[in-house]
């Protein structure tokens, strides 16, 4: 014996709203692709401006250095000038707050790096989000278009 059952609902679109609001769907579709592409180029162009800050510290830390060395260096022949009565105190005591000062913006650079450093990896992993759940997000408007050309086959 077998028992079985069948239900089905029909609905008219005798004012035509069911077909104007799958066409107003559709017609939506390009703005929504225009709004992605915006937050897309935002987010790349926030990766870049980060990448770019990254490089600028780096590149500030490596003039830190070479300036700490060139002026240990001048602080050197300042105390043997001033050992042999060629150089003053006040020379000595400038060259010495010159290379602290210099030696003091070594931690601000070394916390920019990390900071841009964290910055970089979050944007890319915030824009590989993007991009996936965007990715399934495409379906949907696939799925408008084949409603939107039964609606127009049935009406």
């Amino acid at each position: 014996m077998f028992q079985g059952s069948l239900s089905a609902v029909w609905e008219l679109d005798v004012f035509g709203g069911i077909r104007r609001g799958v066409e107003a769907a559709t017609a939506d579709m390009p703005a929504a692709e225009e709004n992605r592409r915006d937050v897309q180029v935002i987010l790349l162009g926030d990766v870049g401006r980060a990448y770019a800050q990254l490089r600028g510290f780096q590149r500030r830390l490596e003039i830190a250095d070479k300036n700490i060395k060139t002026q240990q260096d001048s602080l050197d022949l300042t105390t043997a000038g001033a050992k042999a009565g060629l150089a003053t105190e006040l020379d000595l005591s400038r060259a010495a707050a010159q290379l602290e000062s210099t030696k003091a913006v070594v931690p601000t650079l070394l916390s920019g790096i990390d900071v841009s450093i964290h910055r970089v990896f979050s944007l890319e992993k915030n824009l590989e989000r993007y991009v996936v759940s965007w990715r399934k997000q495409v379906r949907f408007p696939v799925e408008g278009r084949m409603l939107r050309s039964v609606c127009h086959s049935t009406s």
